[in-house]
C-alpha cells in the first residue's frame, strides 16, 4: 500500500510540474502579445509619422562621437527614411517641447516622436551598433 502511495504521489508531483510549465509557458505567450499590442511602434503608427528628435550640445564629447560615427550617414539609412533627423541644441529643447517629459538633462539624447507623442528615447551613445540597435527597439527596420 505504501508502494502504491509513493507512486501516486510522484505521478502527482510530475503531473503538477508538467502543468505549471504549461501555465509558464501561457504567461510568457500572454506577455508577449501585451507588449506588441501596447509597443511603441504600434502607438506611433496610429499617431502619425516618425520623427527622431536629437538633442545635443556643442561641448558634448559623446554628441560629436556620434556625429563622426552616425550623424554623416543617419540621412542614408532606412531609419531615416521612417524617422527624419531633426537636431536641437539642449538650451532650445525646453522652449519648444514644453509638454514631454521627462525633460531631457543629459547629452545626446534621442526622443522618437509620433505627432506630439513620445514614443521612444535613446540616452547617451556608445557606438554606432548599439545606437542602432537601440533605435530598432521602436522602429522596424
Amino acid at each position: 500500500m505504501l508502494a502504491v502511495l509513493s507512486r501516486f504521489s510522484i505521478n502527482c508531483l510530475c503531473f503538477v510540474k508538467f502543468i505549471l510549465k504549461i501555465v509558464s509557458m501561457a504567461k510568457i505567450i500572454l506577455i508577449a502579445v501585451l507588449l506588441l499590442i501596447g509597443s511603441p511602434i504600434n502607438a506611433a503608427e496610429k499617431n502619425g509619422p516618425f520623427r527622431l528628435v536629437y538633442v545635443f550640445s556643442d561641448h558634448c564629447v559623446f554628441c560629436k562621437a556620434w556625429e563622426r560615427d552616425v550623424g554623416r550617414l543617419y540621412e542614408d539609412t532606412e531609419y531615416a527614411k521612417k524617422a527624419p533627423l531633426f537636431k536641437m541644441e539642449i538650451s532650445l529643447f525646453s522652449e519648444h517641447f514644453t509638454d514631454v517629459t521627462p525633460n531631457v538633462s543629459v547629452t545626446p539624447t534621442f526622443i522618437l516622436m509620433s505627432g506630439n507623442d513620445e514614443v521612444g528615447r535613446i540616452v547617451g551613445y556608445q557606438n554606432r551598433d548599439m545606437f542602432f540597435w537601440a533605435l530598432s527597439e521602436y522602429i522596424p527596420h
